[in-house]
């Protein structure tokens, strides 16, 4: 079965053009597979605007090339929010962190990051290794989307040769068409009945995004969220004083926000990522503290520390404990956790209260 190509928006800053180059070209061998456009590519006596609008409408991958330049973009804020609250139709949203910046605390950018870990591409010693990293990234990504429209045109062919579809076949596939517009890698909330749930678990499976829904009752979980996230604010400011506590208070609240908006939205893929960019945010304050205090009070001995420490931190032990995320010394990212240890860490919540 022949692929269309795959329309792919790029929304970048102005003042990253030569990095944008930069992977257009790392993507040239993909070619046929995907159909790239951005504000570089608009036609001669086209409106950029209008068109640009048109080509995020239609695109079921965005790109992000994020940078201080795309941060402070007013102009790229605005596509980003509109991108992302496209994730609830199934298009898929990545950010390449192009170069560094507080990219982990602003809410603009998707919860996939690429380079894996979110290294920056223009730090690494050998740019064309990164280039490269972020090109395989994102052929899989082009890969789900193929598999995802294969799958639908499969389900919609079994469902014509029975006839008429049933109401609920009808509403499982409108549930499926959603990720027909881009990657299963976000949720959905329905799974189809019968027969039909045999394949959307088949398409679930492909995808590596199982149709599931957030356990229990939304509302009783974001209220416990939101008791904790009192606490943490109570506590940082009564136990950590050798660090800017209100810095981390900043970034916390911005994510804990977001964090509550996905999940009241059902979008799990991306309340998973910002958990875990909680928990990475928790590490980073514990290690600071610690190393400040130990500056302060014994500035003469090396300060070091064991493999296994840090790896929680006084949010994470607050905000949702159980989440399984393992965390490497001396680095500010976390090994990749399953949804499944996610929606446990959900549940033991709710069950804890």
């Amino acid at each position: 079965m022949e692929n269309l190509p795959v329309p792919v928006f790029i929304c970048h800053a102005d003042q990253d053009a030569s990095l944008l180059r930069e992977l257009e070209q790392h993507l040239a061998p993909l070619d046929g597979s995907i159909d790239i456009w951005h504000r570089g590519r608009v036609a001669p006596g086209t409106e950029p605007m209008k068109e640009a609008s048109v080509r995020l409408g239609r695109a079921s991958l965005i790109v992000h090339l994020v940078s201080s330049d795309y941060l402070a973009s007013d102009l790229c804020r605005d596509e980003a929010k509109q991108a992302i609250s496209r994730e609830k139709d199934g298009v898929t949203n990545v950010a390449i962190i192009a170069r560094a910046c507080l990219w982990r605390s602003a809410m603009c950018v998707p919860a996939a990051v690429l380079p894996s870990g979110g290294m920056p591409v223009a730090s690494w010693p050998n740019r064309d290794e990164a280039w490269t990293k972020v090109a395989e990234g994102v052929q899989g990504m082009i890969a789900i989307i193929n598999r995802v429209a294969q799958l639908l045109k499969r389900l919609r062919v079994n469902n014509a040769s029975l006839g008429e579809p049933s109401a609920d076949e009808q509403a499982a596939l409108d549930a499926l068409d959603c990720v027909d517009q881009g990657s299963a890698a976000q949720n959905i909330a329905a799974g189809p009945p019968g027969e039909s749930r045999k394949q959307g678990e088949e398409l679930s499976a492909s995808a590596a995004s199982p149709l599931i829904e957030v356990p229990g009752s939304v509302h009783e979980l974001l209220q416990v969220l939101e008791d904790r996230a009192a606490s943490i604010r109570i506590d940082l400011h009564k136990y950590y004083s050798y660090v800017a506590v209100q810095e981390y208070l900043a970034e916390f609240e911005a994510l804990h926000a977001a964090h509550m908006k996905s999940l009241r939205e059902g979008m799990v893929v991306r309340a998973h990522e910002l958990a875990r960019r909680i928990h990475r945010l928790s590490w980073r304050l514990e290690a600071d503290n610690c190393w400040r205090k130990h500056q302060l009070e014994t500035p003469s001995v090396r300060y070091c520390h064991t493999e296994d420490a840090f790896t929680r931190g006084p949010m994470a032990l607050t905000y949702l404990p159980k989440l399984k995320v393992r965390q490497s010394p001396h680095s500010s990212i976390t090994q990749p956790t399953t949804i499944e240890s996610y929606l446990e860490a959900l549940r033991a919540l709710q069950t804890s209260e």
